[in-house]
């Protein structure tokens, strides 16, 4: 992913966070295999004051799902165990009140239409 690319996407997921006129202290999760942009993403949303917590996987995230309430789930597409796709079904079967923003450095996925989620970047 170039670098402004990554930039512009942390700025589009500010903005519908940040947007959505709820409680400042919202809790996300973070869900990439890219540990430098989740790192990036987690400090510029802990500074606006938000509850972070990271996934490096879409299991990985779902185990915390089971363990936590978060308000929004910010997750990558492509992914090793289990992609982001895969987890956003999960996600609006078993967490329906979670809103979901995907993200990708790849072509669109035909797919995404039919996710329901809230953001596609």
């Amino acid at each position: 992913m170039s670098l402004l690319k990554a930039i512009g996407i942390f700025l589009v997921i500010i903005d519908l966070v940040t947007n959505t006129n709820c409680d400042k202290y919202m809790k996300l999760l973070l869900v990439d295999d890219n540990k430098n942009f989740t790192k990036l993403l987690k400090l510029s949303l802990e500074s606006e004051h938000y509850i972070i917590d990271t996934a490096d996987n879409g299991s990985s995230a779902l185990n915390k799902m089971k363990q936590a309430v978060f308000d929004w789930v910010i997750s990558d597409i492509n992914m090793g165990v289990l992609n982001g796709i895969e987890l956003s079904k999960k996600i609006r079967s078993e967490y329906p009140q979670t809103k979901i923003i995907l993200i990708t450095a790849f072509k669109t996925p035909e797919k995404i239409a039919e996710l329901n989620i809230e953001a596609f970047l």
